[in-house]
């Protein structure tokens, strides 16, 4: 079994612009593509875990998404060499989120599913395609959801930002959970475990 690197992608790898669906609007962060070919040359599965609710609002379709996350996949490539080896999203809006009707919703979407932040089934889902060994792999994330899916899963969190994020969650998620400033640090924490 192998390990991996589950990511979150915005607000992780580009600029969180709220349901990002045109070229012109991304942004990679910085670090990012020389992170990610680190990971890469250390012998880690990258593996592109994220939430994509803006597909059932109606804001942007499975299309524009894959346009976007293959726009991200040619900019490190193309800046490093880095590749990311899977892509998972939830499309899913959870009936729990929907506060009124809207035209635009795609009804079909709004599932109670197992693949939506913070639960764990993309990384789960993952982890059997790819045999992936969870108790040593990491995700990195900005969101108390990646935290989450990450220990619901699992596998070891890392927050990008800082432990405001954490505070409604429990003690031991808190403690277990690591803290770092920037995608670079996120990377340096994974590398120093091998």
């Amino acid at each position: 079994m192998t390990r991996a690197v589950f990511l979150d992608r915005d607000g992780t790898l580009i600029r969180d612009c709220g349901y990002l669906h045109k070229i012109c609007d991304f942004e990679l962060l910085a670090g990012v593509s020389n992170g990610i070919k680190r990971l890469n040359n250390a012998g880690f599965l990258v593996v592109l875990i994220t939430n994509q609710s803006g597909i059932a609002r109606g804001t942007f379709n499975e299309s524009d998404f894959w346009t976007i996350t293959n726009h991200l996949k040619a900019e490190i490539q193309r800046e490093s060499g880095a590749v990311i080896d899977a892509v998972y999203f939830c499309p899913h809006l959870p009936r729990s989120s929907l506060d009124s009707p809207n035209p635009h919703v795609r009804l079909e979407l709004i599932v109670d599913c197992n693949c939506r932040k913070p639960k764990s089934g993309m990384i789960l889902d993952a982890a059997k395609a790819l045999s992936i060994d969870l108790s040593n792999s990491f995700m990195v994330g900005d969101r108390k959801v990646d935290v989450m899916a990450a220990v619901n899963a699992g596998c070891k969190p890392i927050l990008i930002g800082d432990s405001k994020e954490l505070e409604s969650l429990s003690p031991s998620v808190s403690k277990a959970t690591l803290i770092v400033s920037d995608f670079a640090s996120a990377v340096d924490l994974i590398l120093k475990t091998q």
